[in-house]
């Protein structure tokens, strides 16, 4: 009798126990389906490109951890942009610093920004940087490039160039912005790796 009653009961607690044990997948492929994906992009101090891909439902950690590093955040939206966000290496949270966000590659960074550039639904996450500066037309010579002076800029020798408003000049280092692709990144370039573009002939 006993053993029969134990076989009749023991079925029933290991379903139950199996229920119990079921939530925690679904929890979290329920916190997946609503978390975010984001990356975090630019250059750090010593201009050298850094990024990582995070998902995650937490933005108000990543906005803190953008401001802190000066690099910019993006959440994206769109397929395409998910699957070359995977290029990137993970991002780990909690974490502060700009050595927290790995250095990767020129190529890989210029890759993901012309990617973000065609992507009309990446969102960027703060102003980068506040309006562009008043423009003064294009220099006559790579001497007097100054801020707000116009010039021809090229990402990587595979996509080719791109006017580019001269936010900084520090030296012969130039801080620029595309000029219409306003939420992309500042970048870098020493003044004589720049373009300037033709008067014509008078």
């Amino acid at each position: 009798m006993y053993d029969e009653l134990a076989a009749a009961v023991l079925p029933a607690r290991s379903s139950a126990a199996a229920a119990t044990k079921a939530p925690p997948a679904k929890a979290m492929e329920a916190a997946k389906s609503r978390s975010k994906v984001f990356i975090l992009l630019g250059f750090d101090e010593n201009q050298k490109p850094r990024g990582a891909r995070y998902r995650t439902s937490n933005e108000e950690e990543l906005i803190k951890l953008s401001k802190e590093t000066a690099l910019n955040l993006y959440e994206l939206k769109s397929a395409d942009s998910i699957s070359l966000a995977g290029a990137l290496p993970a991002g780990k949270l909690p974490t502060t610093g700009s050595a927290s966000v790995p250095e990767i590659r020129q190529a890989l960074y210029s890759e993901v920004v012309v990617g973000i550039s065609d992507d009309a639904a990446a969102v960027p996450r703060d102003k980068l940087g506040g309006p562009l500066p008043p423009q003064k037309g294009s220099p006559e010579s790579w001497e007097i490039i100054e801020t707000g002076h116009l010039v021809i800029a090229q990402e990587s020798p595979e996509y080719g160039w791109a006017e580019a408003i001269v936010v900084d000049r520090k030296d012969g280092l130039l801080t620029l912005r595309y000029r219409d692709y306003p939420k992309l990144p500042k970048f870098y370039r020493n003044y004589r790796a720049v373009a300037l573009l033709s008067r014509g002939s008078k």
